[in-house]
């Protein structure tokens, strides 16, 4: 069976966590890329969550500030130990707020995409993240103009509707920066599965639930076929 699903327990849940960035210095620069974006994904779509609170906002803002800055210094140039701590906190930091905020449509059709055309979970995030991210910002113009704000955008000037639009678009810049595909033709994904895939999503309540916006099953078709073509 092609499936991919997620295990959740209280029993997984560890008692300490050491975080050493020193571990992460021999990732390939590759490797490097997708976990960050995987990174990213988590504390954005924990941001916008419908069941952020102060603290997950707190957390995930300023992990995705960590990463705007950092993931194309450790991407560039793997032995920045300073690149590597501040993604490890990132990463942390999005882990906190996702636990306690949900996720999103993203993780929700990352899981099939992984499933049915082998692809690693950070690259299906990166890819998917921008086009769902489009979908989801009329849901909250004034927290995705703070993603753009966070990633580096320069808002000064612009309405909150067209600073919430350049949330994606900068999330789409750092993922070609950073060399990762950003369409799901190039991963080799096929698009004649486009209902199969998004069957599949619809059925991941835990996930879609807390999307900041109300998926329906056409809406991850559009989602999935933009996702193909690019913007």
């Amino acid at each position: 069976e092609q499936s991919k699903k997620g295990l959740v327990s209280k029993h997984l849940l560890p008692d300490v966590a050491i975080i050493d960035p020193q571990m992460t210095k021999s990732l390939p620069p590759f490797i490097t890329a997708y976990t960050g974006i995987d990174a990213l994904t988590h504390l954005i779509e924990a941001y916008v969550a419908s069941n952020a609170s102060e603290m997950t906002d707190a957390l995930a803002l300023q992990g995705i500030r960590l990463i705007g800055r950092n993931l194309r210094k450790a991407v560039g140039y793997g032995n920045d130990l300073n690149a590597r701590h501040e993604l490890a906190m990132a990463s942390l930091m999005g882990g906190m707020a996702f636990n306690n905020a949900g996720l999103g449509a993203v993780h929700a059709l990352a899981l099939p995409v992984g499933a049915h055309f082998g692809v690693p979970h950070g690259i299906a995030n990166a890819v998917l993240l921008p086009y769902v991210m489009e979908f989801n910002c009329v849901s909250n113009t004034e927290k995705f103009a703070r993603v753009a704000e966070a990633l580096g955008e320069n808002i000064d000037g612009l309405s909150e509707r067209d600073a919430a639009r350049r949330a994606f678009v900068a999330v789409k810049l750092l993922t070609e920066d950073v060399g990762i595909p950003t369409t799901l033709a190039e991963v080799d994904a096929d698009q004649g599965m486009v209902d199969i895939v998004a069957g599949e999503a619809f059925t991941i309540k835990r996930l879609l639930n807390t999307n900041p916006r109300n998926v329906k099953l056409k809406d991850l078709e559009k989602i999935l076929n933009k996702a193909f073509t690019g913007f």
